[in-house]
């Protein structure tokens, strides 16, 4: 059997002082280790190294955007505790990669694409159909119609 301890995954913050950009910043990663082995996924954002503690693993406040960085660090680190705390039960043992996939998912399900108005009104028009609220179904059928000739557009965002 294996021991559990040494399979576990161990994360921590970094500024990659390796692969620094020409414009002296460092990229920001989250570092995850298992055994002796580690895989980096880079939040996506970088500081100046002047800008970055590495002791509590977070942009200092002498960086404009410190509280953006931070608020992300913080969004990562608590996702990654969560998915390493749901599957500590598992027989099999979690990668490092496993995890990265599941920070990347998470990233990908919240881009959706907005709604707009006229498709919101098909598919109120469709359901009032199906519930035979016809005449329910007709008034709305004349609101889209007018919304779609101002327009003068298949779709409008519901935002101003």
């Amino acid at each position: 059997m294996l021991n559990s301890k040494s399979m576990e995954i161990t994360f921590k913050f970094i500024a990659d002082k390796v692969h620094s950009k020409k414009d002296l910043t460092l990229s920001v990663r989250v570092r995850l280790y298992q055994e002796r082995n580690y895989k980096e996924y880079s939040l996506g954002f970088s500081v100046p190294q002047e800008h970055w503690n590495e002791q509590i693993q977070q942009v200092l406040s002498k960086n404009e955007n410190h509280l953006t960085y931070n608020t992300k660090i913080s969004s990562i680190k608590s996702k990654v505790q969560k998915f390493l705390l749901f599957n500590e039960d598992k027989e099999s043992c979690l990668t490092p990669n496993e995890v990265i996939k599941h920070i990347t998912q998470e990233k990908k399900d919240r881009t959706k694409a907005k709604p707009d108005i006229i498709s919101y009104g098909k598919e109120h028009i469709a359901k009032l159909q199906v519930a035979r609220n016809i005449g329910s179904g007709l008034v709305y059928t004349g609101g889209r119609n007018t919304v779609s000739s101002y327009a003068r557009a298949d779709m409008q965002p519901f935002e101003a």
